[in-house]
């Protein structure tokens, strides 16, 4: 049988904002509390307070390229400066496991630490090196993002999955909740369908819901649906974006819910050999179903979330990917003609197809965001008491700190 093995013992973990009596020098510190070993003073620069003090490079200004951690800590771009690190340990994963990013202990965080630039709390788990087997997925849930840190190598032979997927009550590791697409209109007047929810957006746009269908019989437009939002530029490390829901049908029910936003996680290490996967992407919408008087609408897809990639050497041969998950298919004319669900992304180049629309006239869901491939719109209820679809999620991030663009393996969305 398998084993996981930590060969040695994680001496302590901490973060600015979290310090040793005496840190040394270039740790950061707290200007109120004086806590500076003797002969050093704490400096507040653009960059944060540190003992000893901290200037950028010349030529670079508050707004220019940020420099790397203080002398001592660990990380050199969107996630930096964690300090106080002595990792005697090697991780090896060589069996699936589950991290929850709100537990500490067992085969969750190390701890769970703030983010130097505020946001979330992170979920960190640090070592010498870390590998995770062929053999392996590591599966990332809650609340906050994942950081994984080996103070020496990282090697990704298996999987990484922070996505969300379809069907889960788990979103993915620090998947946001408050940034999700419009929800589409519910039905106003007699037999109106509801409009489908547009798909979450965040480093790309989301598509948008389609119209539900109003009969004549009630006498005015279609139930428009919901319109995707703005595209995220994100100031701290968070996941992605979910789909807006869809909207009721006249006399309620029916409703697809959005698909949730892909999760975080950030990886810092000397060296990555990534040539397994990793998944940040978005879960596919639900399907619209029958309401009491016509269908509702489907729910929009879920956007990728966030992949960060820190190291001065960096080889990847696998699959890095954060892309939308497809929106709902509206429920049909008929009380048993539900839509299909929204798919979840299966790989880093190909669109989540959008599920189909009920029989008799349901709107189709919208394609997610894959290879630069925009995340689609779904189409209209096109009958009496058909529902609109659910918009395709927009594409995640994708960044590289320190290392060049490899040049292998398929990355979606590109790396910036």
């Amino acid at each position: 049988m398998l084993m996981e093995m930590r060969l040695g013992a994680l001496a302590w973990v901490a973060l600015a904002g979290c310090y040793s009596a005496a840190p040394p020098s270039g740790a950061p510190c707290d200007p109120a509390l004086d806590n500076c070993p003797s002969g050093q003073t704490c400096t507040t620069t653009a960059e944060g307070s540190f003992c000893g003090g901290r200037t950028t490079d010349a030529g670079e200004g508050s707004d220019g390229p940020r420099p790397d951690s203080a002398p001592g800590c660990y990380g050199t771009g969107l996630v930096h400066d964690i300090c106080n690190i002595s990792a005697s340990t090697d991780l090896a994963i060589t069996a699936d496991r589950t991290i929850n990013t709100a537990m500490v202990g067992g085969t969750n965080c190390d701890s769970i630490i703030a983010q130097p630039g505020g946001g979330a709390s992170l979920c960190l788990v640090a070592a010498r090196t870390i590998t995770i087997d062929v053999t392996a997925k590591v599966s990332a849930i809650g609340p906050n993002p994942l950081v994984l840190l080996a103070t020496d190598t990282l090697a990704i032979a298996g999987t990484l999955d922070v996505a969300s997927h379809i069907g889960s009550m788990s979103s993915g590791a620090g998947a946001e909740t408050d940034c999700g697409g419009n929800a589409g209109n519910d039905g106003s007047g007699f037999e109106a369908a509801g409009g489908g929810g547009a798909g979450g957006s965040f480093g790309t746009g989301g598509g948008n819901g389609g119209r539900g269908f109003r009969s004549s019989n009630s006498g005015s437009s279609p139930t428009p649906g919901g319109s995707a939002l703005a595209i995220v530029s994100p100031t701290s490390l968070r996941g992605g974006c979910p789909g807006g829901d869809g909207g009721d049908s006249d006399g309620g029910g029916g409703v697809g819910k959005g698909g949730g936003g892909g999760g975080a996680v950030y990886l810092i290490a000397t060296s990555i050999d990534m040539s397994g996967t990793i998944n940040a992407s978005g879960a596919g919408g639900g399907q619209g179903k029958d309401g009491l008087n016509a269908s509702g609408g489907a729910g929009g897809g879920g956007s990728g979330g966030f992949v960060g990639l820190d190291a001065s050497s960096l080889d990847v041969s696998g699959a890095i990917f954060a892309n939308g998950g497809s929106g709902g298919g509206g429920g049909g004319d008929q009380p048993q003609f539900n839509g299909q669900p929204g798919k979840d992304p299966s790989g880093a180049m190909t669109p989540a197809a959008g599920g189909n629309g009920g029989s008799g006239g349901g709107g189709n869901g919208g394609a997610g965001y894959a290879n630069s491939m925009a995340a689609t719109n779904a189409t209209n209820g096109s009958n009496p008491y058909c529902g609109g679809g659910g918009g395709g999620g927009g594409g995640g991030i994708i960044r590289i700190y320190g290392a060049a663009a490899p040049t292998g393996g398929t990355i979606s969305p590109p790396p910036t």
